[in-house]
């Protein structure tokens, strides 16, 4: 089980351009070679909307 918290902002000189992300998901290494990651986070971008937006991944990794 994971938390992601994520705060950025692209440009110093402009405050609107803060970043805010927040949310969790699971990391699973079922064998040393694989690996599974689905997080599921909200996001705002306050010079897009002050409301916050769903967003969801899920990732696979197998290494050789």
């Amino acid at each position: 089980i994971l938390g992601v918290e994520d705060f950025s902002q692209t440009n110093m000189n402009v405050p609107n351009t803060f970043t805010i992300q927040l949310g969790g998901g699971l990391l699973w290494y079922p064998r040393p070679q694989l690996e599974f990651e689905f997080v599921f986070t909200q996001k705002k971008t306050l010079l897009v909307s002050n409301e916050f937006e769903d967003y969801a991944y899920l990732m696979f990794h197998y290494y050789l």
